[in-house]
């Protein structure tokens, strides 16, 4: 068992929260300040208001486009983080009757971010100001021709910016109140549309689905978006997105990430398959029929990426080492999967992972890290890299293809000088016992969602009584005695474990079984020994 059980200690926490026994565990495990442990039990999710100079002055240039007639080109990024905030401002421009128009950038023919052509492009359709969503902090070359042109430039991104950036109007989380310091682009964007229209349901569930699919922090205002979205989501306020869960399932964070989140992520990933400008356009659809009809194409999509990722993770796991930072490459690698590759394998061997494919005579990667380490800033100063992005947990490389060795050489030695952390956060476990899963327990646990990476919500049965095991071609479920009704362990053969006779432990999340009109204690197991 390569976990750290963690036993914490309640017996303060119980006399000043009054929370059960599940709570208190997690809580206390986790290590929390105070002050997030207060936003842990705050339910308000009413969404603050930004009085920044910089959100002030976009919505002022937007007004004063609008006053002068003028149209408004959004530059947009292919993440679901990008095509969210290019359809909130598409569908604010809209809303505010000024002309505009929106481009997202194919990811392997043309890369990342607003080039200059395009830039020249929209100057020749008539367009008088860029407005960049989720880029623009490194679009140094764009700007300077968007000006030498005359036209207006406003920047919303949420990237780290390495250089000044000579646009008119700036717009970063860092310039903006400290509760709005990990928004993300969408984020940003939510911002300027409730400052001139008041809230949208539809925006704010975009948001919602952006903070969660760039992976932001759950704290501050990024958790009262979320917590609103899934809100508005669970009223159908976005059937574009609605329509893509699957039937009966309940709304959650967990359910976002790993079901709407991939198939927005999808298109953009293939851009030799499909054109991620269409992406946005459905986001914003009202037609049944057509949302439908686009749902299917969107469906198969997601399950080609699925199937793509499959095999390239299989041959990055042959030509894995035992480096602790994976360093993989292959000329069969798609571009637009690297990152997913990247994820799992750092999922599954709890270990950061870059992951290469080619594109022309460069390398281009996707880094994806583990709970608790900063890879953005970790290999910022490696040898051989041309272009470099992202934040802590994932980033983008571009090599020269001839350069992967020493960037490989490079990172071995930097782990050499700084070591990493021997127990990554995420393999830590918190000890529990059978008669902390009960349902009261479970759903005092569930009210604070949505769960924060800091949160450690894995947990783990010492021991457990067994009193009974039902096996079906898809699905394992035990019962596990407790003093109440018992509690079920339930287990899919797709985490990669089979169920064992007298299980020495269960590791695992608890959840709240709903069925019909009933409700039960469960625990989904991620591993069993």
């Amino acid at each position: 068992m390569n976990y750290r059980i963690l036993e914490p200690d309640i017996s303060s926490l119980l006399a000043e929260t009054g929370l059960s026994s599940l709570c208190l565990k997690m809580i206390a495990a986790s290590s929390l300040s105070e002050e997030q442990r207060e936003e842990l039990l705050d339910t308000v999710d009413d969404l603050s208001d930004s009085f920044a100079p910089c959100i002030e002055q976009a919505c002022q240039a937007i007004l004063e486009a609008k006053k002068a007639g003028q149209k408004i080109f959004i530059a947009g990024d292919y993440d679901a983080d990008g095509i969210c905030a290019t359809a909130i401002m598409k569908d604010l421009l809209d809303h505010l009757g000024i002309a505009n128009g929106y481009y997202i950038p194919n990811r392997i023919k043309e890369g990342y971010g607003l080039s200059a052509a395009k830039v020249k492009a929209a100057h020749a359709r008539g367009y008088n100001v860029i407005l960049t969503v989720d880029n623009g902090v490194r679009c140094h070359e764009a700007i300077t021709c968007a000006h030498d042109l005359g036209m207006k430039v406003i920047v919303t991104d949420h990237h780290n910016a390495e250089e000044e950036i000579d646009a008119d109007v700036l717009v970063l989380p860092e310039l903006m109140e400290e509760k709005f310091a990990h928004l993300c682009g969408a984020g940003i964007a939510l911002e300027i549309s409730r400052r001139l229209i008041r809230e949208d349901s539809r925006h704010t569930a975009l948001a919602a689905i952006a903070l969660l699919g760039d992976v932001m922090p759950l704290w501050k205002e990024n958790r009262r978006i979320v917590r609103r979205g899934i809100s508005a989501l669970s009223r159908n306020a976005l059937p574009p997105v609605t329509v893509l869960f699957r039937a009966n399932e309940r709304i959650t964070e967990d359910s976002i990430r790993f079901q709407i989140v991939p198939r927005l992520n999808c298109v953009g990933r293939l851009s030799d398959r499909a054109n991620v400008n269409t992406l946005v356009q459905y986001l914003l659809m009202k037609d049944p029929v057509k949302i439908d009809a686009y749902r299917l194409q969107l469906n198969r999509m997601n399950e080609l990426r699925r199937s793509m990722s499959a095999q390239m993770v299989a041959r990055a796991e042959e030509l894995m080492g035992e480096d602790p930072i994976g360093i993989i490459y292959d000329p069969s690698f798609h571009e637009g999967i690297c990152g997913l590759a990247a994820g799992k394998l750092a999922r599954d061997y709890q270990r950061p992972f870059v992951v290469f494919a080619r594109n022309g005579d460069m390398l281009k990667g996707s880094g994806r890290s583990i709970a608790g380490f900063d890879l953005y800033d970790f290999l910022r100063d490696a040898e051989g890299i041309e272009a470099y992005g992202g934040h802590a947990e994932a980033l983008g490389i571009s090599l020269k293809e001839t350069d992967v060795e020493i960037f490989r050489a490079s990172v071995r030695a930097l782990v050499k000088q700084h070591p990493l952390p021997k127990t990554p956060a995420g393999m830590e476990a918190v000890k529990i016992e059978a008669d902390d899963l009960s349902p009261e327990q479970i759903m005092e646990l569930e009210s604070m969602r949505p769960y924060p990476q800091e949160l450690i919500t894995r947990c783990i049965l010492l021991d457990p009584e067994i009193v009974s095991v039902n096996t079906w071609p898809r699905i394992t479920r035990a019962k596990v005695r407790n003093s109440r009704s018992g509690c079920d362990a339930v287990l899919f053969p797709q985490k990669g474990v089979s169920w064992i006779d007298q299980p020495r432990y269960l590791l695992g999340t608890p959840e709240i079984n709903r069925w019909r009109d009933r409700i039960s204690a469960q625990i989904m197991i991620e591993d069993i020994g």
